[in-house]
Order: C-alpha cells, then sequence, then structure tokens
C-alpha cells in the first residue's frame, strides 16, 4: 500500500491534468449540448424503458473521458510494451462506434458487441496477449481445445465492455465502479512491480473523475455507449496483460475485481432467458434498477427523482467495492479467490432476492395520504407533458411548461426564462411533440438568447407563430 502511495504520488500531475482536461470538456459539451448533432434525440432517451431521468442529457461524457486520457497518454506512447500499447490503441474501435450511437442513435446492441469482439480480436493479435488460465478445478481437460484461450480472452474484453454499459443506468454508478476498479487493479501492479500499468489506470482515473463530478449528483451529462465500452475495454486489457506479465497473478482474483457488472450481466441473460424474454431487449430489473426502487418506496415522495437516483448509486458503491477488495487481497491465492467468488455469488442472488421481497413487503408499499383541501383544489386540473422540464444551455436557463386541461384540449407551450421573468413565449399545438420540436426548432435557428429576450440573430424572428407577452 506504501508503494502506491508514491508511485501516486509520482503521477499526481497527470492525474489532476486529466482531471481538469476531462471536466473542461464535460463543461463545454453541457454548456453547448443543443449546437450537437445529438440534441433532438435526448427527449427519446427519456422515454425508455431502462431510463430514470426526466430532463435531456447529454450522453457523449465518454468522449471527453477518452480524449483526455489519449492526450494525456500520448506523451508516453513511446515508453509503453506492445503488449500494452496495443489494447490501448485498439480500444478507439468500441470508442467510435459507441460515439456513434450517442451521437447517431444507430447503431445496434449487436454491433456495438461485435465492434467489441473486432477490439479484442485486434488487441490479441497485436499484443500476444491473453487468459492463459482459469485456476478453475478441471481446467486441464479444456487444454487440448484448440484456440480455446483465444476465445476466453475475446469473451472476456468484449463482455467487459458489454457488461459496463448494461449497469450505466444511475448517476455515477458506471464511472463510480470503474474508479473502484482502476485503482483495484492498480494495487495489484504495484505489488508485482508494473508502474506503467498503475500510470495508465490513475490517468484514466482523473480523467473519469472530471466527468463524475458532472454526471453525480445531478446528471448534468451521462457516459454514454462510448464511454461504457472503451472503459470495459481497457479495464479488461489491464487485467489481462498483468495476468499474461505476471502467471501468479489469478484470474479469478481479476473476475473479482470486475464481478459486479459480469454477475449483472450474467444473471440478466439468465432471467431473461428463463422468462422467455428477447436478451438484447432493455427492461428496469437490474439489481441498480431495484435500489432505485427501494430508495424511492422509502422515501415516499420526500426525495425527488435525481436525488434518488443518486442516492441509490451511493448505496451501490460498498456493494461493488468489497468484491474489487477481495481480488486485491487474494492476487495470488486461487483458492481463497475461488473461495470469494463463490461467496460473491451466492450473496449476489440472495441480495437480489431480497430486494424483490422488500419491493412485495407491505412496508414498503407506497401509501396513498387523504389529500388536504386546499384552495388550489378548486383550481382546473392541466396534463403535464413528460417534455416539460428547466432547458439550459451558454448558462442561460429556460422553463418550458407544455400541459392541456383535457384530453380533447389543445397542448400549451409556456416557456418562461428565467432571467427575463416578465417575458413569456405562449402557444398552443396539436400535440405535445409538436410543441417541443417548436422550441428545439426557435432554439437551434435563433439561439436560446431570443426566448430569454436578449438580442437574437438580426433579421430573424421567434417562431413564426409564437406570441410573446
Amino acid at each position: 500500500m506504501v508503494g502506491f502511495f508514491e508511485i501516486a504520488v509520482q503521477f499526481y500531475p497527470q492525474i489532476l491534468m486529466g482531471f481538469a482536461c476531462s471536466a473542461a470538456m464535460c463543461w463545454l459539451i453541457i454548456a453547448r449540448f443543443s449546437k450537437f448533432p445529438h440534441a433532438r434525440f435526448m427527449m427519446a432517451d427519456t422515454e425508455a424503458k431502462q431510463a430514470v431521468h426526466l430532463t435531456p442529457t447529454p450522453r457523449i461524457g465518454g468522449l471527453a473521458i477518452a480524449m483526455s486520457f489519449v492526450v494525456l497518454v500520448g506523451f508516453k506512447w513511446a515508453q509503453l510494451q506492445t503488449d500494452l500499447l496495443a489494447p490501448l490503441l485498439a480500444a478507439a474501435i468500441v470508442c467510435l462506434v459507441g460515439a456513434k450511437e450517442d451521437v447517431y442513435r444507430n447503431v445496434s446492441a449487436k454491433s456495438r458487441l461485435l465492434a467489441a469482439f473486432f477490439s479484442a480480436g485486434g488487441a490479441i493479435y497485436f499484443s500476444g496477449s491473453m487468459i492463459t488460465h482459469l485456476d478453475l478445478p478441471g481446467e486441464s481437460a479444456l487444454l487440448g481445445i484448440v484456440g480455446i484461450w483465444v476465445i476466453v480472452t475475446l469473451i472476456w474484453s468484449a463482455g467487459t465492455c458489454h457488461a459496463l454499459n448494461l449497469i450505466d443506468g444511475l448517476n455515477g454508478l458506471s464511472s463510480g465502479y470503474a474508479i473502484i476498479a482502476l485503482i483495484a487493479l492498480s494495487l495489484i501492479a504495484t505489488e508485482v512491480g508494473e508502474p506503467e500499468i498503475v500510470m495508465i489506470a490513475l490517468t484514466l482515473v482523473g480523467a473519469i473523475l472530471g466527468f463524475y463530478v458532472f454526471n453525480w449528483p445531478f446528471g448534468k451529462i451521462f457516459l454514454g455507449d462510448a464511454g461504457a465500452y472503451t472503459l470495459g475495454h481497457i479495464l479488461a486489457w489491464l487485467g489481462i496483460v498483468l495476468s499474461a506479465r505476471h502467471p501468479e497473478l489469478s484470474p479469478l482474483a481479476l473476475i473479482l475485481i470486475l464481478f459486479w457488472p459480469v454477475a449483472d450481466t450474467v444473471f440478466t441473460v439468465v432471467r431473461r432467458a428463463i422468462y422467455k424474454r428477447a436478451i438484447g431487449q432493455p427492461d428496469r430489473f437490474h439489481f441498480h434498477h431495484l435500489v432505485v426502487r427501494i430508495v424511492a418506496r422509502l422515501a415516499n415522495g420526500r426525495l425527488s427523482k435525481n436525488l434518488v437516483n443518486s442516492l441509490s448509486a451511493l448505496i451501490m458503491y460498498p456493494i461493488m467495492l468489497a468484491p474489487a477488495l477481495l481480488g486485491v487481497a487474494f492476487w495470488n491465492k486461487p483458492l481463497h479467490a475461488l473461495v470469494a467468488l463463490l461467496v460473491c455469488i451466492i450473496a449476489f442472488m440472495a441480495s437480489y432476492i431480497i430486494a424483490l421481497g422488500l419491493l412485495a413487503a407491505r412496508k414498503l408499499r407506497q401509501r396513498k395520504s387523504k389529500p388536504i383541501p386546499q384552495f388550489e383544489d378548486l383550481r382546473p386540473s392541466f396534463e403535464r407533458s413528460q417534455y416539460s422540464g428547466i432547458f439550459i444551455a451558454e448558462s442561460l436557463a429556460v422553463d418550458v411548461v407544455i400541459k392541456r386541461q383535457n384530453a380533447t384540449s389543445k397542448w400549451t407551450l409556456e416557456a418562461i426564462a428565467d432571467q427575463a421573468p416578465g417575458r413569456s413565449w405562449t402557444e398552443t399545438f396539436k400535440t405535445d411533440l409538436d410543441a417541443w420540436n417548436a422550441f428545439m426548432k426557435t432554439i437551434e435557428r435563433d439561439g436560446i438568447e431570443a426566448i430569454v429576450g436578449f438580442p437574437s440573430k438580426p433579421g430573424r424572428a421567434l417562431y413564426d407563430s409564437a406570441r410573446f407577452n
């Protein structure tokens, strides 16, 4: 442990630069996200089955992490050995494919998984590294199968990429886990004398932290597929390279470090197969979704959904940390690592069953309190659209309210700027989506300054039929 802190101090400037560079990029993305091509897809994200956020949010934070990491590690390329450099370069495949999905939403899950296998294949071919043992009973029977370890390594790498993407469902969850795993790998790398791997891992930690401060607790930006797949690939290959260089390092210890996303993914596949549902079909039955529901029911409406989201991630951190610590403790003790892995599997399944039981228990059922008669109850009720919310761009905020009085009424759009409370945009539309599209059309054409009352682009008025008060 002392050696780890000495090395961490040595690379402190790089960690700090990684944080600053990533944070600056994330801030720029958040401030200007309405100008990016993916802005029109963000509202659709809030309607996804697995979504727990309600506000349109950019999900290209992973690009900020990747770019910061490349810039800083780029100064050390010449010092890295081929077996470590090749996997890092191969990560570009999953990063670019994931980024295309983040921006244009036109890359299927199968295509992303295939890209992960291509990245893994490229890393194997150019680095020559792979998993060569698992320290499992009866493993020797597999040695006669041609290419078995290539297949194991491909699944190890691609599976980790996909697994990290699947757990990216709460503010700070996937990035928080990545930080835990990277530090765990750094501790093992310190034990076996691999400072360059420690440098790679800690530089990436700094870049992730720059993203993390914007992602948790307020969820201003998301990791996205580019970030999740890239982090998954690098995590997998740092472990693979360590294992290839030091056979005394048990792969079971690495599985313990990667336990949480892998266990959640395997359990999800099994669960969907049992209930005869499409394996690639998203749902809200991941472990973190159960935690969110439990926290929400315990709060009983006293906490906002965003706060419930962030608190749930905090609850998940110790659960994800425990197996990683066991992996570090038993890095060169295969039998201990195997027992620890079995215990973690049993604990995972038991905790999932307990969580389901808690959700079914009467004590956690949300109680419906009797409404207290108030003067406001005499006012006409309105249906508020899910497209309503606070729209922020260029440090300016607009309160967008889209509502209608009943099912046969038209939708009313009210856009009120915080910086110009006396000025508002009111208009009616056939559907709430039409209202939102009109708002976005105005933003894209004239900028948010036109909404808040500041001078817009010369010669252009706001949306033709809009009325301003």
